[in-house]
């Protein structure tokens, strides 16, 4: 990879919502930004959580912890049986059924 600045057009549209939403903490949104530089809409990934870490510059804890909020928030999708975890970034956020008034 390059480490010139992604242009916008290159940045994957489930990490600008991610970006956007200021609900996220800080650093979920930081990590959103790091998975969206190795992951894509087609294929699952495995994901070692210290590389992650490492390269956030946090703890193993804390980058595992923002992977787990991203996935309930459904900004990211994880295979089903896979193990160590392997992810993929949706093409938008999912978000769970609305429900009948």
């Amino acid at each position: 990879m390059s480490d010139a600045a992604p242009t916008p057009r290159d940045v994957p549209w489930v990490v600008r919502q991610a970006l956007d939403d200021v609900s996220l903490p800080a650093l979920a949104r930081l990590t959103m930004w790091h998975l969206g530089r190795y992951l894509d809409t087609h294929e699952y990934r495995e994901l070692k959580v210290v590389s992650l870490a490492h390269e956030m510059r946090c703890k193993d804890v804390t980058a595992a912890q923002n992977i787990r909020l991203l996935l309930a928030r459904g900004f990211l999708d994880q295979h089903p049986v896979r193990n160590p975890r392997a992810l993929r970034l949706p093409v938008s956020r999912r978000v769970g059924p609305s429900r009948a008034a």
